[in-house]
This record gives structure tokens, sequence and C-alpha cells, in this order.
């Protein structure tokens, strides 16, 4: 008689074959848990979108710039509101179309032709631009500090920690270690300026600071911050009783020019000393270093 054998699987095989399973299952389990597959996904989608708001910010501008021509120009915010909702806001100044969408800023440059998220180059530490008080630090760069003394609805002002460091080029603040040695400048080699005259004109050539101010306002322009006025500090700034001492003159060291004529003295002009105390002294003093202000707008 024949014996009929039915093939199987062992149970050895069968066990070999349930462990290889479960080490499959683990390591795609793990791919998965562990921002393998997850992550690069998201961050896939967010490239994208954030490559779509650019293609549309170009293509927007490109509108505008084709409408000028026809006599009816284009509103961009609209435009992009039609897309991106009611909330959307755009403004396009100085080469640079920006536009808040989904509480995100992104910035297209009309003349590089890039385009992307918009990331201030400002660091407000745990605040922000909204939140910004009196007395808190920003920091411009990795060197850049500022101590910020006023604040309203539109706009921040803030003081160097230091003097420039005017024998530097670009110009900068002077470290902490170079800050007793930053240099120092008389305001000017003539007194063009009149009794009556109290906040002499910051833009002024015939003021021997104004080319330190200009140097310091490219260099910052330089990290990123397009838009920034950066100017003399006038005696109107710092006279408030909101105005603590410290915020006058953070880190208490260097003398520093302010550009204000002081009463019916005409020659003279007020500086802030080391402990942060407004002082008037003759124009063509130079001991007195350079430390302008920078106004931020909100």
């Amino acid at each position: 008689m024949k014996i009929r054998q039915e093939k199987g699987i062992t149970l050895v095989a069968l066990i070999i074959t349930i462990i290889v399973l479960l080490i499959l299952a683990m390591v795609s389990i793990s791919l998965v848990m562990n921002g393998g597959i997850i992550d690069k996904s998201k961050a896939a989608v967010d490239k994208y979108s954030e490559e779509e708001i650019g293609e549309q910010l170009k293509l927007a501008y490109s509108e505008y710039q084709m409408s000028q021509y026809t006599g009816t120009p284009i509103d961009i915010q609209a435009k992009l509101q039609e897309i991106y909702g009611a909330n959307t806001t755009a403004t396009l100044a100085n080469g640079k179309l920006k536009a808040t969408i989904n509480g995100k800023i992104y910035q297209y440059d009309v003349n590089s032709g890039k385009s992307g998220e918009y990331i201030d180059p400002i660091n407000y530490g745990e605040k922000t631009k909204a939140t910004i008080e009196p007395g808190d630090d920003i920091i411009i760069g990795r060197t850049e500090k500022f101590k910020v003394f006023s604040v309203t609805n539109s706009e921040i002002k803030a003081m160097p920690y230091y003097n420039l460091k005017l024998d530097s080029n670009p110009m900068r603040q002077a470290t902490e270690a170079e800050a007793d040695s930053a240099g120092e400048v008389e305001f000017s080699t003539v007194n063009y300026w009149n009794e009556g005259d109290i906040e002499i004109n910051v833009e002024d050539s015939r003021n021997n600071i104004q080319q330190y101010i200009a140097a310091y306002k490219t260099f910052l322009e330089g990290l990123g911050t397009e838009g920034t006025t950066v100017r003399v500090g006038k005696k109107s700034d710092l006279d408030s009783t909101e105005i603590t001492d410290i915020m006058r003159n953070p880190e208490q060291s260097g003398y520093f020019w302010l550009c204000s004529g002081v009463g019916d003295d005409s020659i003279g002009v007020y500086f802030v000393n080391p402990p942060g105390n407004l002082n008037p002294t003759p124009y063509f003093t130079n001991f007195v270093g350079v430390r302008p202000i920078i106004i931020i707008q909100k």
C-alpha cells in the first residue's frame, strides 16, 4: 500500500518566520517613532508649502508689476487674501515683498529672486516684538546687544550697550574688554547751530559723528535689519523720568555724544557720562565716544 505524504511547515520554520516578522515590525515601528518617516514626511510637506507660497508671492508681484502699465494697479494683499484668507497681510518696501500667511512671515526678494520664510534677524529673547518692554535686551547678530528704553504702539527705541569701536572696519560695538578704549571723537570742527537749535539736525554732514552712524547702519543692514533707523541719540530721547541711568548708559562704560545743543549756550552739546547723567560740554571736545540709538518699526 502506498502512503501519501502531505507537505507542510515544521514548527522550527514557523518559529523562525515569526521571529523574522517581529524583527521587521520592530524596525518599521522604530523608523516611524524615531522620526525617520513622520519627520521626513512633515519636512517634505513644509518644504513644498514654503515653495508654493514663494511661487505665489512671485506671481503676485509679477501681476502687480504688469498692472502698473494698465493704469489699474492690483492690490497685492487682496490678491494673496483670495488664496490664503482674510487674515493675510502683505507689504512691499525696499525691493522686498513680505506676507504674513497662516501666522508665519514669508519674503520675496525682488532683486535676488529668492523667497522663503522670513526669520527676524533681531533676537527678542523670551519675548516678541509685540511684548517687548523698556529695560529688556535685544540682540542683532551674535554681538550687537541693545537695551530697550522706549516702546510705543509704532516703534521700539534701543541703545547699544557699548560705544562703537571707531578703528574697526566694518563698524561694530566694542566688546566689554574694548569698551574703555573704543575710540573718541570731537562732535564737530565748526559751530553750525544757533541758540534756538536745541535739537541739532542729526543728518547734517558737519556733524563729525554722522559718518560713524552711517557706517554702523550699513553694518547692521548686513545682518539683515533693512528698514531699521540708526541715528544719533538726542536729549529728548533720553531725558525722561521713565528712563533709568542704567538704560541711558548700559554697562556704565564710556562717554557718548547726543545730538542736542545746550540751551542758550550755543557752543554746548549734550553727552552722557559713565554714571548715566546728561551733561553739557563744548562741541570741540574729543573725549566722547559714539553710541547711536536704533528705532525698530513695530
